[in-house]
């Protein structure tokens, strides 16, 4: 059977949410530095990072510790495991604060400054990461069909629901935005709208089997194990089962389903809140997130200042579009839109109310996943400062919806849905006014000024990657492989064939492959001549006893579009700090 408009809003998911993938900068989406150095502790250490500022008490390396370890590890593997077979494992940011002449932070849409590398043509290391955002574009796609599928399940009368609420989300700038970026929250979505088609099936079958509380089980671990904010599913799962057992028979049956339910879920995720018990003291790590984002938390005696001005502004700003880190916004006009576009649908389900309480019992299920969301996002915002609509995104299924109920309430009372025009208004008007915010503003006010050195990247290759025997043509001259040194030494090297404005850079690193100092990468020390006298603070940082690698690569002159791997490299010589 043909779907129309199903197949225009996964067009539009992927035309928008490919385009705030390409203009939006490295790294200036929320959080997603710390997501991608998630990924990367995976490939060069592993194991699970630590939550910063445990590792001292846990009697671990400080290197350990990772910005998101709070959150559960199932997207990050899987980003990881895309890594790898795109053979870019050793992929890494070498990012500075974007700071102003006086040396404050730029009070601008972008947190980083950024590098000649993301110049179009942009490096082969910027198009794997956005490779790597693509996963969420993927992710959306699915999504979409979901919720498309979800609407039609529950509102199987008025398949217009399921068009307009899925159409409606496709087009939606801040959730469009959130699947051009890497975002864990995009996958705990995905399984809880698994989740929510589920249910609504099992509903209108008047029956859940052992087979179906069995998935169900595990797409409530799936959620669990991509991000926390899925939590809200457990109590709407054993919501249901307590109505089915008030309407079902035999009940033995509903009790053994459920049972299921949970022992499959607890299976699938409850190893990672056991290993947060035994971490830090408690299932969600709640008190080790506190103290690490202490920064973060609302005092008690602003939360009555703080729900009544700033929570419902930033919430509703943040939920219709709030780009780059948050410092551009959807311009009044849209905000204006987008909230009368929820008014005209609340006021739509009133219209039609006697409808939605005879025809549609799961449209109240759909609320009660939504209701179980919000009050997740304010419990969290007693303790913590973070009113961000994307957080609502779990319960992104129920809220488009519930919208697109309201309006066809209008439609119905009114006999509008009836006019084809009707329809095709809505299929144009859309997506023009999508792409039109996002090529119109978003993209040109995103795009960061790229006055950097021809050197200059923000993702590189190979910091600690020793160059193979054959492809070692830098040699090492001093000091000689293997010293035991006393003092800071000097690194001398001999380049093949130096041209006239080559620059070089040193790396040194531990044996288990951790970058302790990268001189242009990290330090932005420009060598132009085949020597390093290490500074101080680099010696006395390096651990007493412990061997460190180090080797030494020509800087790739991006301007020229050359390559990490067209440039010289040696192999790697170790010292032994013994003083």
């Amino acid at each position: 059977m043909r779907r129309p408009f199903l197949i225009l809003a996964l067009a539009c998911h992927l035309v928008l949410a490919t385009g705030y993938l390409r203009s939006t900068p490295l790294f200036e989406a929320p959080d997603e530095l710390g997501h991608f150095l998630y990924v990367r502790h995976l490939l060069e250490k592993g194991d699970l990072p630590l939550i910063p500022g445990s590792a001292e008490a846990l009697e671990r390396p400080y290197w350990q510790e990772s910005n998101m370890a709070h959150h559960p590890f199932l997207y990050y593997g899987l980003v990881a495991g895309l890594q790898v077979m795109a053979g870019t494992s050793d992929l890494a940011p070498t990012l500075r604060r974007d700071l102003l002449p006086n040396g404050e932070p730029d009070p601008s849409v972008w947190i980083w400054s950024h590098g000649y590398d993301e110049r179009e043509p942009v490096s082969d290391e910027v198009r794997t990461f956005r490779v790597l955002r693509g996963f969420s574009v993927l992710l959306g796609l699915a999504t979409l069909v979901l919720v498309h599928a979800l609407g039609r399940r529950v509102f199987p009368r008025l398949p217009q629901v399921a068009d307009v609420g899925t159409l409606l989300l496709a087009c939606w700038p801040q959730w469009s935005f959130q699947h051009g970026v890497l975002d864990n929250g995009n996958l705990a979505e995905l399984g809880c709208q698994a989740v929510f088609l589920l249910l609504a099936f099992s509903w209108a079958q008047g029956r859940i089997g052992l087979g179906q509380g069995a998935l169900l089980g595990g797409l409530v671990g799936v959620s669990l194990l991509s991000k926390m904010t899925a939590l809200f599913l457990l109590p709407l799962c054993a919501g249901f089962y307590l109505a089915a057992l008030a309407r079902w028979e035999p009940r033995r049956r509903v009790l053994a389903a459920a049972g299921l339910t949970f022992v499959v879920a607890a299976g699938c995720a409850g190893w990672f809140f056991m290993r947060n018990h035994s971490l830090y003291g408690d299932p969600l790590g709640s008190a080790a997130h506190r103290l690490a984002y202490a920064a973060n938390l609302l005092a008690p005696e602003r939360r009555g200042w703080y729900f009544l001005h700033r929570f419902p502004r930033e919430l509703g700003e943040s939920f219709v579009g709030s780009f780059g880190w948050g410092g551009l916004k959807a311009p009044w006009p849209v905000q204006a839109l987008a909230a009368g576009l929820f008014l005209v649908a609340l006021v739509g389900w009133g219209v039609r109310g006697s409808w939605l309480r005879e025809r549609s019992v799961g449209s109240f299920g759909l609320l009660a996943a939504l209701l179980l969301v919000f009050a997740g996002l304010v419990r969290f915002n007693l303790v913590f400062r973070q009113p961000q609509g994307r957080y609502l995104f779990p319960a992104s299924g129920p809220i488009f919806l519930l919208v697109g109920a309201g309006l066809v309430g209008w439609a119905q009372r009114f006999r509008f849905w009836a006019r084809p025009s009707v329809a095709r208004g809505l299929a144009l008007v859309l997506p023009l006014g999508a792409g039109g915010l996002l090529f119109g503003r978003v993209a040109p006010a995103l795009s960061p000024p790229l006055d950097a050195s021809v050197y200059d990247a923000s993702l590189v290759r190979g910091l600690s990657t020793p160059a193979l025997p054959q492809e070692a043509t830098i040699e090492l001259l001093r000091p000689f492989d293997g010293a035991r040194l006393d003092r800071p030494p000097t690194f001398v090297w001999d380049p093949p064939a130096p041209r006239e404005g080559d620059r070089y850079s040193v790396h040194l690193y531990s044996a288990s492959g951790r970058v302790l100092a990268a001189t242009y990468e990290w330090h932005r020390i420009e060598l132009s001549e085949p020597r390093f006298a290490i500074p101080e603070e680099f010696w006395e940082a390096l651990a007493v006893g412990e061997a460190v690698f180090w080797k030494v690569r020509r800087l790739p002159d991006r301007s020229r579009g050359e390559k990490v791997s067209d440039c010289p490299q040696s192999a790697a010589f170790s010292f032994t700090p013994a003083r």
